[in-house]
This record gives structure tokens, C-alpha cells and sequence, in this order.
């Protein structure tokens, strides 16, 4: 994992090509051979949930983004919001997370539906935003992740409407 993170966001496999899907296919083919099987995946992914494909692809953009903006490449206003984005939506995750794990204080199903509709807007706006105009117009994990994130959000959004 750690491998195929190092080759995907850094030089050589920053764009889809046979290597870059090598690399990804070989991390999970490494979870494969320490006794997880695809079952188990498939459940691990599911007790995630949501959530936590969205704190992910949140992590994956931050990451993405920190060379576009150091670099002063076009486009670098669309990876300054989307890491903004990216930064509020993983303190806001954590922040719930630590109030689920109080127990003596629940957010109310009102306000999680109201903050996670608001951050799908965002996230679907900053996909459509840094895909169709840059820095990620090319597919990687820049462009898997916010794509990712704006899929994972509006899920969440969804799951909390249904919670009211």
C-alpha cells in the first residue's frame, strides 16, 4: 500500500496507465496474501461505510493537491478549494467521530443531513471543478479521489436524510 502510494502521487505513475493500475492491483493483491479474502473486504468496506470513503478521499486529495499548489501550476485557485475542501470535510468527520465516541452527545439528525448536504454540494462542485478545468484532468488519484469524494458525500448525505 504504502509502495503504490509513493509511486502514484510522486514520479513515475502519476496518471492511469499500466503501471499506475499495476501498483494499486499489487497493493490489493498484498492484502489478499496476509489471509484477507474478498469477502472479507467487501465486509470491511461496508463497516466503513460512507464515511470513511469520504475521509479517505479526502486524505487522497489533500495529498494531490499539495503539488499543483506548491508548483504554481494553471488552475491552482480549483486545488487551493479543493484542499481547503478536503481539510474541512476530514476535521468535520473526526470531529463527529469524537462526539460518537462521547455517547453523551449526538449531533442531531437535522444538522448531520444539513452539514453532510452542504458538503456534497462542495464536493460535487470541486470534482466538476478541478476534472473539466485542472489540475486533475488527467486520470489519477487526484482525479479518482475528488470524483471519490463527491460520490462518498453525497451517499452520506443521502444515508442522513434517511435517518430523519
Amino acid at each position: 500500500m504504502i509502495g503504490a502510494c509513493f509511486l502514484t502521487f510522486k514520479e513515475p505513475l502519476t496518471v492511469t496507465g499500466n503501471g499506475y493500475f499495476a501498483a494499486w492491483t499489487v497493493a490489493y493483491a498484498s492484502a489478499l496474501t496476509i489471509g484477507m479474502n474478498t469477502d472479507e473486504v467487501g465486509t470491511f468496506v461496508k463497516e466503513l461505510g460512507s464515511v470513511m470513503g469520504l475521509l479517505i478521499s479526502s486524505v487522497v486529495v489533500i495529498i494531490a493537491c499539495a503539488p499543483p499548489i506548491r508548483d504554481d501550476v494553471p488552475n491552482q485557485s480549483e486545488a487551493i478549494y479543493a484542499m481547503i475542501l478536503a481539510i474541512v470535510t476530514a476535521v468535520i468527520i473526526l470531529g463527529f467521530m469524537m462526539m460518537d465516541m462521547w455517547k453523551d452527545w449526538k449531533m442531531p439528525n437535522m444538522m448531520n443531513y444539513l452539514v453532510y448536504g452542504v458538503l456534497a454540494g462542495c464536493w460535487i462542485i470541486e470534482a466538476c471543478l478541478v476534472t473539466f478545468r485542472g489540475p486533475f484532468v488527467v486520470t489519477g488519484n487526484g482525479y479518482f479521489g475528488s470524483w471519490a469524494g463527491a460520490a462518498t458525500s453525497t451517499w452520506t448525505a443521502f444515508q442522513a436524510l434517511n435517518k430523519l
